[in-house]
Order: structure tokens, then C-alpha cells, then sequence
């Protein structure tokens, strides 16, 4: 990154591309450059410049007031460790949270598996012993194969969301990783910036009071205001 940094920008309009986005609309922010200077420009709402004001507003920003919001949101992020902390509680709740349920969902759905295999055992003693004819017992034992087919689906759905908790829990270990190298880089260089931001923040929303969210790229993604 301190290599890729030391090469020309190709363009400040790249910085935050495919990342900040109209927060009424949804649709991206587009760059113009300010002919008047050398540097600055500012992000309008891209549903405002395609459509016009009849489809949304201009959410305008300027460049180097996103920028700068944005590298302060980051120091922020490396040097406050109680901000550290609530990211990962707010990832971490909503973690155990969604275990907790599938864990509980997963007992019900195997519950409701052996009860089904009893009544299929029973319908076939009670065929067996003449006691229901072919066509009701056709009948019953569909109906059986039908739910049985769906909980099935829902217990190997749910398994594998349990044993994606050990991915997650490596994904926040590498977040923390990354925001620990952030320390190390310099910030302020453009390309390294948009190396960090590609890295590290899921999406921006841009207000059209010219306020901005970060939202963090870490689990369920994780809202911190800036």
C-alpha cells in the first residue's frame, strides 16, 4: 500500500467510487471536478444528475470535506478504543444473537423431524396390518415426504449458518488486524486511502445536509455515525 501510494493518483473522483451513495435515493455519488481550481470538486447524487430534481436531490458534498470527515472517522476509529469496542459488541451481540436462535430453531426442526418418522412408522404398521387402505396411505405418506423434504432443507440451512459463526469470528480478528496496520499508513496519501476505505467500509451515506455515515465492513455491518 506505502508503494502504491507513491505513484500518481489517477483521478480523485475514483477515491470513493462504488462506496458513498445517496442516502434517499440509493443511487451513487458521481464526482465533478471544480474547474476553477486544481483540486476540489464535489459529489452529487448520481439519480440528481441523470434525472434531475424530479427524481431526487443533490446531495452535494464537497471532495475534501468527505475526505476529511472520513480520514477523521478513521483515526478516530485506530485511536479510541471504546469506539473499537462498541463496533465489535454491536457485531459480536448481533452474532450470538442470530446463534442463539438458529441453535433453538435447529432443536424445534429436529424435534419436528423425529416426530414426523414416528407417524411414518405408524402408517406403515397401520397399512401393514390392513387397518388403511393403498390410496390413504399414498396420501398421508406424501404429505409426510413433503414436510419432511422442507425441514430438511431448514436443518441443513440452519447447520450451516452455526458453523459460519468460526468464519465470522476470524473476519472480526482480520478487521482488527487491519485497523491496527491503518496506524502505520499514511492517511492523507489519496491512494492509500482508497486502499483502506476499499478494505475496511462497506458503504458511505451522504445526507443532503452534507452529513455522512460510515458503515464498517464488519459482520452484519456495523453503523458508526460521522
Amino acid at each position: 500500500m506505502r508503494a502504491k501510494g507513491k505513484r500518481k493518483s489517477n483521478g480523485q473522483e475514483s477515491t470513493f467510487a462504488h462506496v458513498a451513495r445517496c442516502s434517499d435515493c440509493g443511487k451513487g455519488m458521481m464526482y465533478r471536478k471544480d474547474r476553477l481550481k486544481k483540486e476540489g470538486g464535489a459529489y452529487v447524487c448520481g439519480g440528481y444528475v441523470k434525472h434531475t430534481s424530479a427524481y431526487c436531490s443533490s446531495h452535494i458534498i464537497a471532495n475534501n470535506k468527505l475526505k476529511d470527515t472520513v480520514i477523521s472517522d478513521l483515526r478516530e476509529l485506530i485511536t479510541n478504543n471504546v469506539k473499537m469496542e462498541r463496533l465489535y459488541r454491536i457485531a459480536g451481540g448481533e452474532l450470538e444473537l442470530n446463534q442463539s436462535s438458529y441453535s433453538k430453531e435447529l432443536q424445534g426442526v429436529n424435534k419436528q423431524l423425529t416426530k414426523l418418522e414416528g407417524e411414518f412408522r405408524s402408517l406403515l404398521t397401520l397399512f401393514q396390518q390392513k387397518a388403511v387402505g393403498i390410496e390413504q396411505f399414498k396420501s398421508a405418506n406424501e404429505n409426510i415426504q413433503v414436510e419432511q423434504s422442507r425441514l430438511t432443507a431448514r436443518k441443513t440451512e440452519l447447520e450451516r449458518l452455526i458453523e459460519s459463526k468460526k468464519d465470522t469470528e476470524r473476519y472480526l480478528l482480520e478487521f482488527q488486524h487491519q485497523v491496527n496496520k491503518i496506524a502505520r499508513l499514511d492517511i492523507e496519501n489519496e491512494q492509500v486511502l482508497k486502499h483502506i476505505i476499499q478494505r475496511l467500509i462497506s458503504k458511505i451515506e451522504v445526507y443532503a445536509d452534507g452529513s455522512i455515515k460510515i458503515i464498517y465492513n464488519i459482520t452484519r455491518p456495523a453503523s458508526v455515525g460521522a
